[in-house]
């Protein structure tokens, strides 16, 4: 959906003058699900063939953080239902800044964290 919206409405208004990157975190497997892998290829399928909001972005790449269905738990009721009520994205953050440290997502001085 939001890919959707920026062809209408770019998340930029012309070449920026650095490099930024789309890295897309799915919080379970794509090997597990093969519906969230299709999705990512979509997303990527749609920069490479030169969408609106392409111009915006250096690359676009996809990685899994791989919970378990267990691990990958957000209840909304919060803390008095459950202690582990925001485990999953939780983990996807602490696997995303360990992409970042250990070089998986590449060599970056700063980065923007956007959940959707």
């Amino acid at each position: 959906e939001m890919f959707g919206i920026w062809n209408t409405v770019p998340p930029c208004e012309s070449t920026v003058g650095v490099t930024v990157d789309v890295m897309l975190v799915y919080s379970q497997s794509f090997e597990e699900n093969p519906a969230a892998l299709q999705a990512a290829q979509n997303v990527i399928s749609s920069f490479e063939s030169g969408t609106p909001w392409s111009s915006c972005f250096s690359s676009v790449r996809a990685f899994d953080a791989k919970l378990t269905a267990q691990e990958d738990v957000y209840d909304v009721r919060g803390y008095a239902a459950r202690n582990d009520w925001a485990n999953g994205p939780n983990s996807v953050f602490l696997f995303v800044m360990r992409s970042f440290r250990d070089g998986t997502f590449g060599n970056y001085d700063a980065f923007y964290f956007m959940e959707f």
